[in-house]
């Protein structure tokens, strides 16, 4: 196998690409010359609604695949922990996962399931419980964990088509139970970096990679069209929205020049994020104080509803299943609220030193009191993508990889 970009040759079995290679064109690409001219990215996009057809029928036909979905997920994980090893007195250290092979017999299980959605799910099943194992059969510190209704439904890169009608409005072609179905998504300014990256998709400009459908809780009040359910045992009804999450290998932006110089990005004790240039007078602050907020309204919430589901307040199930209903949905829309300023703080300061023309960023996250608890380490992982977009690179200063 020789890269059509550096030439670099790789010897192959059976013509199969080697492991990061990539085929695009009936030209092959090393990682190292894919990773220069693409970047990998996921758009989520909420469904309107489906072409030609009824909302009652695409919520019958999700309902079942989800349903499907998860039964499999669940079998495959008991499966894998049936199929192991178990630790007795001679073992010296966990032996590796044993080889176990249940396509065939999931396939046989799930007929209506598409092999390539029962191929997804058992690779992702697999690695799941492959980085738990240690904990669950050498130490016992973590018993099997099971999936919740409902598992996204996976597809593969050639069973969706996205495109535009007449008029504009983006869609996506899939087979979901059977049938064909064509799914309209939403548009609008709030949307445009997806709405940028589906474009690329519809010119051929982006490699298409996989599309999941899953469902997120939503409001009654956004008068958006979606699926109703009950929790388990009953409760409230709860609406949620279908959503469209796509995977595509995005064109790598150019920059017209290459950058020099760093810039000095640290957390600090009155504001979120302090950035110094080198060389410059210029800063950059982020201030952040709603966040703040957020989280000590999040822990009032919480500790108020806690204190009430004690069970010494002796109150019904029924009263009691209402509070932990709230419980969740007050933890679920601040994960949430957190989760987009994450995407939205490293968005900026990406930008920010992209008008800088800088090389790298020195990262300093250290400092934690500004706030108490915050997902650090994914914030840093969401900053080193945005900035390998533009080829910047992040260099971490006194970065403590165990906190959270």
């Amino acid at each position: 196998m020789i890269c059509a970009a550096c030439g670099k040759q790789q010897d192959t079995k059976a013509n199969r690409l080697p492991r990061g290679w990539k085929r695009r064109e009936g030209e092959v690409f090393c990682a190292q010359c894919w990773g220069n001219r693409f970047v990998l990215r996921a758009i989520t996009i909420p469904i309107v609604g489906p072409v030609d057809q009824e909302w009652s029928k695409l919520r019958e036909v999700l309902g079942t695949a989800w349903s499907q979905t998860t039964e499999l997920s669940n079998w495959l994980l008991t499966e894998f922990y049936a199929n192991d090893v178990r630790r007795d007195s001679k073992m010296a250290k966990l032996p590796p996962m044993p080889a176990t092979y249940l396509y065939p017999q999931a396939r046989r299980r799930f007929p209506n399931l598409p092999s390539y959605t029962v191929a997804a799910i058992e690779h992702a099943v697999r690695g799941k419980y492959r980085t738990s194992r240690y904990d669950i059969i050498w130490t016992c510190s973590k018993s099997l964990s099971n999936y919740r209704y409902p598992v996204p439904l996976p597809m593969r890169s050639d069973g969706w088509k996205p495109r535009f009608d007449s008029e504009g409005t983006p869609l996506v072609d899939v087979r979901i139970g059977g049938q064909r179905w064509t799914l309209r998504l939403r548009s609008g300014s709030q949307f445009a970096r997806q709405l940028t990256a589906f474009r690329s998709m519809v010119a051929g400009e982006a490699e298409k990679s996989e599309m999941a459908l899953y469902r997120q809780k939503t409001s009654k009040s956004d008068h958006r069209s979606g699926i109703e359910g009950r929790a388990p045992g009953g409760g409230q009804r709860v609406h949620y929205r279908v959503m469209c999450k796509m995977v595509a290998w995005i064109p790598r932006p150019q920059s017209e020049q290459k950058g020099a110089g760093s810039i000095t990005l640290r957390s600090s004790p009155d504001s979120f994020w302090r950035a110094e240039v080198e060389g410059s007078q210029t800063g950059w602050v982020l201030h952040a104080d709603h966040v703040r907020r957020w989280q000590r309204a999040h822990e009032r919430n919480r500790t108020r509803l806690i204190t009430d589901l004690k069970d010494g307040k002796r109150c019904s199930a029924r009263a009691r299943r209402g509070l932990s209903e709230q419980l969740a949905s007050c933890s679920e829309k601040y994960g949430r609220r957190i989760h987009s300023f994450c995407h939205e703080a490293t968005a900026h300061f990406t930008k920010f030193a992209g008008r800088q023309r800088v090389a790298r960023v020195l990262y300093d996250d250290s400092e934690r009191g500004f706030l108490s608890e915050f997902p650090w380490r994914r914030l840093r992982e969401l900053l080193a993508e945005k900035l390998d977009e533009r080829g910047i690179d992040l260099v971490g200063l006194n970065v403590d990889d165990q906190a959270t």
